[in-house]
């Protein structure tokens, strides 16, 4: 079955929200119903929704019209998260907005404390939605003190939303085709500037700067995407990377695996130093393989990471999101328990 014009993405975007709006066993009946009926064909947008909707047994008319027909995406925020306690239950309380003009939508929201999980679907249908989430487990302590929670809208990225800019992590794509930026070659590999030649062009970076460690000034770092060609003298240029990426000059641990450098090459997109809107890269390879790994880096633009052992890659994977507008830190007070008669 070929969905007419649309890209994949957008396809499993707004199938996966369908699959939510009408429960599993409803969705995948109609799929099944429509492969039946409609394979090896091509199927329009509106045959699609035809065949939900005789499953559904409701018009699907509204979703259909303001995921596919509109312009722009839902934009969300999050307002007045409290800690309250009502009729002896213990609530995070807040309220959702989301930019006009709206979208109707069902926006999971998750609270994650030590007690445990809650969950809870907020249904978004003007500006405003209010919503309370009972804390799972309150803690109870032999004295009186505070844990922490967190709270966090569209856990599992299920809608079809605009992103913050904190939600994105730095990726490949972030510096494909830059405008300006600056390439430091290390002081001690003679080998570095042809590499950086071969990367500058199979990102597309026009301009780009081409510079000795030694020579890189706080003017020509600030403002411009950073890629270093080699592990700096200078620390601080690091500052950027995870918690997540251990460097300690010899190997690398990514996400608790130890990846070797002597027989590895690594490219890594992070955090620029000092700039909030520009990323930095690190590039670090043994001898051999180096010009092989750079002509494939660009074809990985939406990863974070890149890990390669004799040209092939081994491991690649993106930075996990611990920051957002839509993440909330709160601080639950515990209470003594009530002592039994």
């Amino acid at each position: 079955i070929v969905f007419g014009d649309w890209s994949s993405d957008v396809c499993s975007s707004d199938l996966h929200m369908l699959r939510r709006e009408m429960g599993d066993d409803a969705f995948w009946e109609a799929l099944r119903t429509l492969y039946r009926t409609r394979l090896f064909q091509a199927v329009s947008w509106t045959e699609i929704q035809t065949a939900f909707e005789g499953i559904h047994g409701s018009s699907l008319g509204g979703f259909f019209d303001q995921w596919l027909n509109r312009p722009g995406a839902l934009e969300l925020s999050l307002e007045g998260v409290a800690t309250v306690e009502r009729e002896g239950r213990a609530l995070v309380t807040g309220t959702l907005r989301q930019k006009l003009p709206g979208y109707y939508a069902r926006v999971p929201v998750a609270l994650l404390t030590p007690g445990g999980e809650a969950r809870t679907l907020v249904d978004l249908t003007g500006e405003t939605a209010d919503f309370a989430l009972e804390i799972p487990d309150a803690p109870q302590t032999r004295g009186e003190g505070a844990v922490s929670g967190t709270l966090t809208v569209d856990p599992d990225a299920d809608l079809f939303r605009r992103l913050h800019p904190e939600e994105i992590p730095p990726s490949i794509n972030r510096l494909r085709g830059s405008k300006g930026a600056v390439v430091v070659l290390p002081e001690d590999r003679p080998e570095a500037s042809a590499r950086a030649r071969l990367l500058i062009e199979a990102l597309g970076l026009d301009p780009a700067e081409v510079v000795a460690e030694r020579r890189l000034t706080p003017e020509r770092l600030r403002d411009r995407d950073l890629i270093l060609m080699g592990i700096p003298r200078d620390p601080g240029l690091l500052l950027g990377m995870p918690a997540s990426a251990l460097l300690d000059g010899e190997s690398i641990t990514l996400r608790s695996r130890r990846v070797s450098l002597e027989d590895h090459s690594l490219f890594l997109v992070f955090e620029h130093p000092v700039s909030t809107d520009r990323v930095a890269a690190l590039f670090v390879s043994p001898d051999g393989p180096a010009e092989a790994v750079l002509r494939k880096v660009p074809h990985y633009g939406k990863y974070s990471y890149l890990v390669f052992q004799d040209g092939a890659n081994r491991d690649k994977g993106v930075w996990p999101v611990l920051e957002s507008p839509l993440i909330h830190r709160v601080t639950i007070e515990t209470r003594s328990p009530r002592r039994q008669p």
